[in-house]
């Protein structure tokens, strides 16, 4: 499925209701049931539109803690690897394998020569890490493509498997928060923000929160 939307929240809800009424039904490798649609493109027009509002709304929820807004920046721009996460984005995007700044040294240089460029990519996956039968901890965000048109930076992230009920929020905030550090040092607008999720799916013990969710109340 293809959304193009103003707001989180609308794309937030959009997705979840498609995914309730059409996912099919699977047991993951861990064993838990989830309906799921393969190849979710969701697209946030409009950055300045509530873009925390589906955090927001899971974290008044007392059914779970969800993160703070300060833990998933930690987990984003952190520079070094921290045992109480499974795993980070941050090590990845700015010290990827303990040599390269994706961001810094590459992304925003690349933009400012050349702002066209459609080479201004990061990558989070790595196989000599993450490509291991049995392993596990393997990042959802694999990859980040930045690219200024009109005077404004849009950014697409590809997700391999997107808990769109769960994980979704927090993924779109930290998104926008990387969105801005790069804007900010050159100097541009944030357009809008894709996430492509090859697994968009949402598990069974939160179908009824989802319905709450729809109906515009606190899961």
């Amino acid at each position: 499925m293809e959304v193009s939307v103003l707001s989180a929240m609308d794309g937030w809800r959009v997705v979840l209701e498609h995914i309730i009424q059409n996912g099919v039904v699977l047991k993951d490798q861990d064993g838990r049931l989830c309906r799921e649609v393969l190849h979710c493109v969701l697209t946030i027009e409009d950055v300045s539109r509530g873009l925390e509002e589906p955090m927001e709304l899971l974290a008044r929820s007392s059914k779970w803690v969800y993160p703070r807004k300060e833990e998933l920046a930690y987990v984003m721009r952190a520079r070094k690897e921290k045992s109480a996460y499974e795993y980070m984005y941050g090590p990845r995007i700015f010290s990827f394998r303990g040599q390269c700044n994706q961001l810094d040294e590459f992304i925003i240089p690349l933009l400012r020569a050349s702002p066209t460029s459609r080479r201004a990519v990061v990558v989070l996956y790595d196989p000599f890490i993450d490509s291991r039968i049995g392993g596990g901890g393997s990042p959802g965000l694999v990859f980040l493509q930045f690219r200024v048109r009109e005077g404004a930076l849009f950014l697409s992230a590809v997700i391999r498997s997107n808990d769109m009920f769960m994980g979704w929020p927090a993924n779109v905030v930290q998104l926008g928060m990387v969105q801005e550090y790069v804007a900010e040092n050159l100097g541009v607008q944030r357009g809008g923000i894709t996430t492509v999720s090859m697994s968009a799916h949402v598990y069974e013990e939160n179908v009824g929160d989802v319905a709450a969710v729809l109906a515009g109340k606190v899961p």
